[in-house]
């Protein structure tokens, strides 16, 4: 199993980083691999909900099942995705730092044990996906902090 991890901190309070973060419909403006949800979202988000997210990854469209396995406002949120021969679980871990907030990504997957999966590690694709993941997360910290100056 690979793992990705990522810490970061932002001058948003806890609650609104959980929230934002947890919203499905808010990864378009933050997540380069996302294309779309599909199915229906359930509200509010809760443990089992799950639905269908389309991604492109190395240039393919993929369809991902998504699942909250957990749901710990405003500390902990935790999905599985399963879906191109893989499974990854997704996890933000967030700790209220002075009125900030520390937050921490952690990606846990299995890249596809068939020939497929063995293709992608020589092309890179691994580590291709490390450097998304870290331009991912450099775009949802400058989103944070773009939301808290804009508020009232």
């Amino acid at each position: 199993m690979a793992r990705t991890k990522i810490s970061f901190y932002t001058q948003a309070p806890v609650e609104y980083v959980f929230d934002y973060i947890a919203e499905p419909d808010n990864m378009s403006a933050w997540n380069s691999n996302f294309v779309d949800n599909k199915g229906r979202l359930e509200r509010p988000l809760a443990v089992g909900a799950s639905w269908t997210q389309v991604s492109k990854i190395g240039g393919r469209t993929v369809e991902f099942c998504r699942k909250v396995v957990k749901y710990e406002r405003p500390h902990r949120i935790v999905w599985e995705m399963t879906g191109f021969g893989g499974r990854m679980m997704l996890t933000f871990e967030l700790e209220a730092q002075g009125s900030g907030t520390k937050a921490t990504y952690i990606a846990d997957y299995t890249v596809p044990g068939s020939l497929l999966g063995r293709f992608a590690g020589k092309l890179g694709l691994e580590n291709h996906a490390k450097k998304d993941t870290r331009r991912n997360i450099a775009k949802l910290k400058a989103m944070l902090q773009k939301g808290m100056m804009t508020k009232c």
